[in-house]
């Protein structure tokens, strides 16, 4: 699997979104062609895990955009920024009361 993906990166084949596509066709074909040790059942549960998975990052995802948002209408930053300005707060003081 390592030449499917370095060979077809560094070959301009496909982007690395359609090698990982790719590279999950080529284990399943491996894994119930090939060592016969991937049938429903096991094809089934990797289903399952990886919508798991998935849900658990899109949430965060969402959840973060959501904050973002209300962060900015709140208009926190530039209060932030306010704050830096008349207390004259250098780069390392600002980090290190973070």
């Amino acid at each position: 699997m390592p030449a499917v993906v370095l060979g077809g990166i560094y070959s301009g084949l496909a982007t690395p979104t359609e090698i990982g596509a790719i590279s999950c066709v080529y284990a399943m074909v491996l894994g119930s062609i090939v060592y016969r040790t991937l049938g429903f059942k096991e094809l089934k549960a990797a289903a399952y895990d990886a919508v798991g998975a998935t849900t658990m990052i899109m949430m965060l995802v969402g959840c973060g955009l959501a904050m973002a948002r209300f962060l900015i209408l709140s208009h926190v930053p530039q209060a932030l920024a306010t704050v830096v300005q008349v207390y004259h707060v250098g780069p390392s003081n600002l980090l290190l009361s973070c």
